[in-house]
């Protein structure tokens, strides 16, 4: 199993691949240096990803979004069963959320075993396909997505009011926190 953090700044600025060939340690002896079929793998990840083309750019040149990115290609690169991704999309801009979940679904779909945490029921929605509802250490529900992740479930989940959009593109609902918008309080 490989894990990917929420977020790693690194003090040093390593390259996408350097950070990729990271991933291939749990291969290597104890003092063994990455070869050439350890910097196979690691491209092939960086290439899976489409992040091929930032393997010579610094970690601190790219954006949110492709530094996670080469964070999922790291723990790829570990050649893993299944992958633990925390809160993979924390801190990252709305064009960024989508590439790295457009990332996670691919993954999914290729056969690798994915389970991520998020803060937002919208992306488990259209992602997952199980959930797990937890508060507090209690499981509040667990299931099929579609069955879990409902109105009702997320407010007892946030203790907060919760309204649901349809979706009438997708067939999926779309789930905001109830409060007041700009709108109404010019009104």
């Amino acid at each position: 199993m490989a894990y990917v953090p929420q977020g790693q700044a690194s003090t040093f600025g390593f390259t996408a691949l350097e950070m990729v060939l990271m991933g291939r340690t749990a291969h290597l002896g104890l003092i063994a240096r990455p070869g050439a079929k350890d910097r196979a793998i690691a491209l092939q990840a960086l290439e899976r990803l489409g992040i091929a083309h930032l393997a010579a750019r610094s970690v601190h040149e790219v954006s949110g979004g492709e530094r996670q990115l080469v964070l999922i290609a790291r723990a790829l690169a570990q050649q893993p069963q299944a992958v633990l991704l925390d809160e993979p999309t924390a801190s990252l801009d709305f064009g960024n959320q989508g590439l790295v979940m457009r990332a996670i679904r691919t993954l999914a779909r290729e056969g690798l075993a994915v389970l991520f945490t998020t803060h937002d029921p919208n992306q488990a929605l259209r992602c997952a396909d199980r959930a797990l509802l937890m508060r507090e250490g209690q499981v509040l529900g667990e299931g099929a997505v579609g069955a879990v992740i409902e109105a009702e479930g997320l407010r007892a989940l946030y203790r907060a009011g919760v309204h649901q959009v349809d979706d009438a593109g997708g067939g999926l609902p779309v789930f905001l926190p109830e409060f007041e918008t700009a709108q109404a309080t010019k009104r």
